[in-house]
């Protein structure tokens, strides 16, 4: 049996549980969830021949992505493997949504959270005027372009998780 080590910050723990599960119900493997000071505290460990995919970027699991020199980067998502290590981040959050809603079959949720972010058809300029004063309009238009941000980013790790769970996981766990 194969023991994986699913390595990501606190933010990313969602997809760090989400992976470690589908990993589990593999025959044949056992993964586990592991914050990435858990690496550093164990390196002599983890350095070796044991498995473990890094979610994510920081200054732990940095220096084992300049290892990995297999790379496939589509939709801003990077993911690949080399060895007993592998990686999946966000190279570039600037991508064309379309296309990654698209891929992940989310067109119509993006078209509701994309007219929200159009001034004009999230708040008339009369309503704007007359009811609300402007620090409310600019505060609501900015808390929805942060929840677009972030919803683009968890979904652009949802794709490279399933990207690399069917591309890569077969030859990366040989």
């Amino acid at each position: 049996m194969k023991s994986i080590s699913v390595v990501a910050d606190k933010k990313l723990r969602k997809f760090g549980i989400n992976l470690a599960h589908i990993i589990s119900k593999k025959e044949g493997f056992k993964a586990a969830y592991v914050l990435p000071e858990a690496i550093r505290d164990n390196e002599l460990k983890y350095s070796g021949g044991n498995y473990a995919i890094f979610i994510g970027k920081n200054k732990i699991s940095t220096p084992y992505f300049e290892l990995i020199k297999l790379y496939v980067v589509e939709n801003g998502v990077c993911w690949g493997y080399d060895s007993t290590k592998a990686a999946i981040y966000i190279k570039n959050s600037r991508i064309e949504a379309d296309k990654l809603f698209k891929d992940l079959g989310k067109l119509k949720e993006y078209k509701k959270i994309k007219e929200k972010l159009s001034t004009g058809k999230f708040l008339s300029k009369k309503f704007i005027n007359k009811v609300l004063p402007f620090p409310v309009w600019i505060y609501n238009l900015i808390t929805t372009t942060v929840k677009f941000e972030k919803s683009k980013k968890d979904l652009q790790y949802k794709y490279g998780i399933t990207k690399f769970l069917d591309e890569c996981f077969d030859q990366y766990v040989k």
